[in-house]
């Protein structure tokens, strides 16, 4: 990368923000061409970069384990290995939003659902509207597909499928159903992006130590809940549950201690990973509780048990 970079005339507007690993942002030179980052996949990104405010989900095509656990949305351009480093488990981004210009009408912002290729009809949104007699916006009914995807039920359910292709959304044919999972769906996705919506759990997560924040040697004592990163510095409360929640090949807090091994976590006024740390606890926990009411929702449906 240093190297690049002395041999390119540097321009600071490049420099953006990436989507490395769960809940591990990094910065980037992306100048859409292949450079720092080997495989830019502009023709997808610009839509993240481009459109203020919008967002995507970021999965797999194919399993090398037996488990799926490959879900995530993002506010960012992502990594490839954002939620899998595993060569079979290549990420793809799906933003929630497009741009399309339109002959003198320039970057039209419209939702990204499939098209029938033959006449260019809307065929998903067609689908979604006839079914629930009820149009929906792009951010209910991506809260209901985040919802199906971080089901227990239909992780295990579908698995054999899930390590093959990309995830089949099966759509429940209540609306009052719908709703209710798109609501718990949404609540994740806030809760994943670390926006202040939700009241989260203050009492778990929360640091404790002196002053030396150096990464040293993490370690997990499941009799008092607590997680070391040094002889000194932990994070109280911390469920086992938690500390070993998985998304895709990461287990997430382990994987951001082990990233920062050797390094003192940053406290400055840009930025301060120990608050980070303590709210990414917070999530993890809540997320459990969440995918529990959405299996306590799913696992009695008809439609996931044909």
């Amino acid at each position: 990368m240093q190297k690049f970079l002395k041999n390119t005339n540097f321009n600071k507007s490049y420099v953006k923000k990436i989507s490395y690993r769960p809940f591990d942002n990094r910065f980037t030179y992306y100048s859409k061409n292949k450079g720092v980052v080997v495989e830019p996949r502009y023709k997808t990104m610009e839509h993240i970069l481009e459109i203020e405010g919008n967002i995507g989900l970021v999965t797999t095509r194919l399993l090398s384990t037996n488990s799926f656990k490959h879900a995530l949305v993002t506010s960012e351009i992502s990594d490839k290995c954002f939620v899998s480093n595993k060569g079979s488990e290549s990420c793809y981004l799906f933003p929630l939003y497009i741009k399309e210009n339109q002959g003198v009408f320039k970057n039209i912002k419209k939702e990204n659902f499939k098209k029938d290729e033959k006449d260019n009809k809307d065929i998903f949104r067609e689908f979604i509207n006839t079914k629930y007699s009820k149009i929906f916006t792009p951010e209910e009914i991506f809260g209901y597909i985040y919802a199906v995807l971080y089901s227990n039920t239909y992780r295990e359910k579908f698995v054999e499928f899930l390590k093959i292709d990309y995830p089949k959304i099966i759509f429940v044919n209540n609306v009052d159903t719908f709703l209710e999972l798109s609501k718990l769906g949404t609540n994740l996705i806030n809760s994943h992006l670390l926006k202040d919506k939700l009241k989260l759990n203050n009492s778990i997560g929360n640091h404790t130590g002196d002053y030396n924040r150096i990464v040293e040697k993490i370690t997990y004592k499941e009799d008092t809940k607590e997680l070391y990163y040094n002889s000194t510095c932990c994070f109280t409360n911390v469920a086992k549950e938690v500390y070993e929640y998985e998304i895709g090949s990461y287990q997430v807090l382990k994987s951001y201690l082990k990233y920062r091994k050797g390094k003192e976590l940053i406290i400055n006024e840009n930025e301060d990973e120990i608050e980070h740390l303590e709210k990414v606890i917070k999530v993890l926990s809540y997320t459990i509780n969440v995918q529990k009411e959405i299996d306590e929702i799913i696992q009695n449906l008809k439609e996931f048990n044909e």
